[in-house]
């Protein structure tokens, strides 16, 4: 293994209900990164999760999901990234320690996200087509209800009307303890 692949991470899991703005927070801290001349990565861990097997032995196929991150971490680790977003539904307890093993060497926090459950309906609304848009805006109370039950979180924040994503990032970023523009 190289010296890059066995050095420290620090990793900011960003979770919460669809339509909440987890992957467009995670890009914006991504962004920091880059403003701030910081090595990070961003994963948007949704898009490690789909596959068209007709056949999800888990309810949001977390376990592909974890074996997808743990076969391509290595290679954000041999560019030398040493911040990692992530954005992805957590949905247990054993999923948090899970990503934390996925990522050698890492330090992980986790941020949940939350909004007003008609913030989150008007942003599904408005960003879904087809077949997904009706499930997912029954799903979204849902799966924050789950969010509040299994407080998995380090720290959360609040993504409602009229907020800056940019001032979230920053928000995020700094209460995960990292020195970002």
């Amino acid at each position: 293994m190289n010296e890059s692949a066995s050095s420290p991470v620090s990793v900011l899991l960003i979770t919460g209900t669809v339509g909440v703005g987890k992957t467009v927070l995670a890009r914006d801290v991504a962004q920091l990164f880059r403003l701030s001349g910081v090595r990070g990565a961003m994963i948007d861990l949704d898009a490690l999760s789909y596959v068209c097997s007709g056949n999800v032995p888990d309810e949001f196929n977390s376990d592909f999901v974890l074996r997808n991150l743990k076969a391509i971490w290595p290679n954000y680790a041999a560019r030398g990234a040493r911040y990692l977003v992530l954005a992805r539904y957590v949905g247990s307890i054993s999923e948090v320690a899970r990503y934390k093993e996925a990522v050698p060497f890492s330090d992980l926090t986790v941020c949940r996200v939350v909004a007003p459950p008609d913030t989150v309906r008007e942003r599904l609304m408005r960003r879904e087509v087809g077949c997904e848009r009706d499930f997912l805006a029954t799903l979204s109370q849902t799966l924050a209800d789950r969010g509040d039950a299994l407080a998995v979180e380090d720290f959360v924040v609040e993504n409602g009307p009229g907020r800056s994503i940019t001032e979230l990032a920053r928000e995020v970023a700094t209460r995960a303890g990292w020195a970002l523009r």
